[in-house]
């Protein structure tokens, strides 16, 4: 549910294979709501209640300036709406490193296109927007397979209107 609640999509990340610790030298495609849920497992078991707190400062800090940029000179688009949510993110998860959103680590995300019908990012977009759909209470969308039709930049689109306007269902056409 939190990742659900979070105002950034997952997004796609090339990482590269660990074992033990060490780097195995291959890449693995995940998503940075993957990152996120690791980092957030490790802050439940190893986090102060003052690393809690700054964390959350700095998260704070990151929405307001996440939606500072998305409303600046109109609705973005998909371009530069994955530019904004790779930069946010990107800060989101520097909040759980120590270094504060100004400190941004290594993050390979890969571009727009690369997302295709079906693919992991793809799946877990759909099951992003069906679980906010649910959080919202917004009528429809609710299963994963609802938003399996619609391209990834639609629905980046269709969760940045959520955060600032109403967004239609994923059965309505999105105007971008």
């Amino acid at each position: 549910m939190i990742l659900a609640a979070l105002p950034y999509p997952p997004l796609p990340v090339l990482l590269r294979r660990l074992e033990d610790g060490n780097a195995l030298g291959g890449e693995v495609l995940q998503t940075s709501h993957d990152i996120i849920s690791t980092l957030l497992a490790d802050a439940c078991a190893k986090a102060t209640v003052s690393d809690n707190e700054a964390r959350r400062e700095c998260q704070m800090e990151t929405l307001r300036g996440l939606l500072a940029a998305l409303g600046q000179d109109g609705l973005q688009a998909p371009p530069d709406l994955y530019r904004t949510y790779c930069d946010f993110t990107a800060r989101h998860i520097a909040s759980y490193l120590g270094g504060g959103a100004g400190a941004l680590p290594e993050i390979r995300f890969l571009p727009l296109e690369h997302v295709c019908k079906g693919d992991a990012a793809h799946r877990r977009t759909c099951d992003y927007m069906a679980a906010q759909a649910r959080l919202l209470d917004l009528g429809e969308g609710y299963a994963a397979q609802d938003w399996m039709r619609c391209e990834y930049a639609q629905m980046l689109t269709i969760a940045r209107n959520r955060l600032l306007c109403e967004a239609p269902g994923p059965g309505e056409r999105e105007e971008e």
